[in-house]
């Protein structure tokens, strides 16, 4: 019952199924250089976030463990889950273009598959546009001339049939021409 709850930027969240008469949980992590798995931390919870390079995918393996008179016995380890962290964080840069547009600029992160670029409303931020990782920038038009408009950019990357979310950029701010 091992899998990846959540992911942020250069984390991510184990979760497993409670394991009857478990006293504790071994987490362990593929080393890809040496092709084998090494204990990385032990734990009385059903849950783990662990930090990892943000864009990165690693393997992840969990042993439920029993305390008796003779020392821990160990279950049969889960299967296998690859763990994508979040990516890294979006640097961008805000500019008019024309009566009533903005351009929203940004330098890709390392394994983004997508950006999601967010303007400021009443009632928070909310999303205007999802943008392939291809195109490195979002065109907003169709606003109002000479109005102050916020917007924040986050990277993500979606595999593995799981979206993993960026931190969001700086705020950036600009008054339309």
């Amino acid at each position: 019952g091992l899998t990846q709850s959540a992911s942020s930027s250069g984390t991510v969240t184990l979760k497993w199924n409670e394991s009857k008469n478990a006293d504790m949980y071994a987490v362990y992590k593929y080393n890809s250089k040496t092709k084998k798995y090494s204990k990385i931390k032990t734990t009385e919870k059903t849950s783990l976030k662990i930090s990892q390079k943000a864009g990165s995918s690693v393997y992840y393996r969990v042993y439920a463990a029993t305390k008796t008179e003779w020392g821990y016995v160990y279950s049969a380890v889960s299967s296998a889950i690859l763990a994508t962290a979040g990516p890294g964080k979006v640097t961008a840069k805000l500019e008019n273009v024309g009566t009533g547009k903005v351009k929203i600029s940004w330098r890709k992160v390392s394994g983004a598959t997508d950006y999601q670029i967010f303007r400021k409303t009443s009632d928070g931020y909310v999303k205007v546009a999802t943008v392939k990782a291809k195109y490195g920038s979002f065109t907003n038009i169709s606003l109002k001339s000479k109005k102050e408009y916020t917007y924040r950019v986050r990277a993500i990357i979606q595999k593995n049939n799981l979206t993993a979310y960026g931190s969001y950029s700086d705020k950036l701010t600009i008054k339309t021409k």
